[in-house]
């Protein structure tokens, strides 16, 4: 198709349907995207761009950010909405104008003498977090660029200053002093220490210091784990000192590991990880030709914390802070492996040791 064909193609479809949709295919490490060509002609609104999702996707989403304005939504920049992907959230940014001619050729081709405007459709990983968040995997970053750049810094200091506010916050506890303050259902605060009610935390920031028991947790699934006023107010969220939450959570992986889910204490489930770890099982069963298994075992112990205080020294930038945090996190990660362990053993003791 030559130019004047597809520009009377376009011209044909904001005719009749409003706007044009254009997607182009991803080439070398360029992502593919969709745009709109036309919204701002017939809504009196900025031009939408959605990168790095299919093309039937994101035409869909280019058709519901219509929709939503024919209705008379109005979208504002940096601020979360609901109703275009299932169980997320998404965000606007604007598009500079530099990017708005290099990625979106149609739109200054079409209406040359306008002053264009467009917004960038933000989504979420898996995980609901975004790119400038902590913890976001790596492929929404390499495949959603942000084409504001100043927008995207922004957010990250913005969402760097909440964190800190957020971690400064002290409570002064009956039992332990004056302690960070931590975010706990009502179940949890009432018998977390003698019921195994689960323990889960968000998989954003701030997930060492807010948790909810496995019914909050059935709860928010219900709604696309979103908090409404029905939720809030059957997980009642209580204060608690970080000491306090840090024994809850302790028992309940006592209690019933199968029901914690501790995002940041998962052991990796890749191959290179067990043989790693392989090896040293290896020099320990070598060992036992001139030491006892006990012997071998408590060495082991102190050899490891011995290692991790080294490794924290040496990636940790604000231990005193975090120093019971990060001590919580290695105790959690050996009492689940042990806990597993143990359960392998119990039902493969004849096939692991030698009669």
């Amino acid at each position: 198709m030559n130019r004047d064909s597809y520009r009377k193609s376009v011209l044909s479809n904001i005719k009749k349907y409003d706007f044009h949709a254009t997607s182009v295919l991803a080439e070398n490490e360029d992502p593919q995207y969709t745009y709109s060509t036309g919204i701002q002609e017939s809504q009196g609104k900025p031009e939408i761009i959605i990168i790095g999702l299919e093309s039937s996707l994101a035409h869909t989403l280019s058709c519901i950010y219509y929709n939503k304005l024919k209705s008379g939504e109005v979208f504002k920049i940096g601020v979360e909405y609901s109703g275009f992907l299932k169980g997320c959230k998404v965000m606007f940014c604007k598009v500079p104008k530099d990017k708005l001619e290099e990625y979106m050729l149609c739109v200054p081709w079409i209406y040359e003498e306008n002053e264009n405007e467009a917004i960038q459709l933000i989504y979420p990983d898996d995980n609901e977090l975004f790119s400038w968040e902590k913890g976001v995997h790596e492929s929404i970053i390499r495949e959603q660029p942000i084409l504001d750049e100043k927008f995207l810094s922004d957010k990250k200091r913005e969402k760097q200053n909440a964190e800190e506010e957020m971690s400064n916050k002290k409570i002064i506890c009956d039992n332990h002093g004056e302690q960070k303050m931590t975010l706990v259902c009502q179940h949890l605060t009432v018998d977390g220490k003698s019921k195994a009610l689960g323990f889960y935390q968000p998989k954003e920031r701030f997930n060492d210091i807010q948790a909810w028991c496995a019914a909050c947790d059935n709860e928010l699934e219900k709604v696309g784990w979103e908090w409404n006023d029905e939720n809030e107010a059957f997980s009642s969220i209580k204060l608690l000192c970080y000491q306090c939450f840090s024994e809850i959570k302790a028992k309940q992986i006592e209690l019933n590991p199968e029901k914690v889910q501790l995002d940041d204490e998962k052991l990796p489930d890749d191959d290179e990880f067990y043989d790693l770890a392989g090896k040293f099982i290896d020099l320990a069963n070598d060992l036992t030709k001139d030491y006892d298994i006990s012997e071998i075992g408590d060495s082991f112990i102190y050899a490891a914390s011995r290692y991790n205080a080294f490794e924290t020294v040496m990636t940790e930038d604000n231990l005193e802070d975090n120093r019971q945090k990060i001590i919580d996190s290695f105790c959690a990660q050996y009492r689940m492996s042990l806990i597993d362990n143990l359960k392998d053993y119990e039902k493969n003791k004849e096939n692991y040791i030698k009669k």
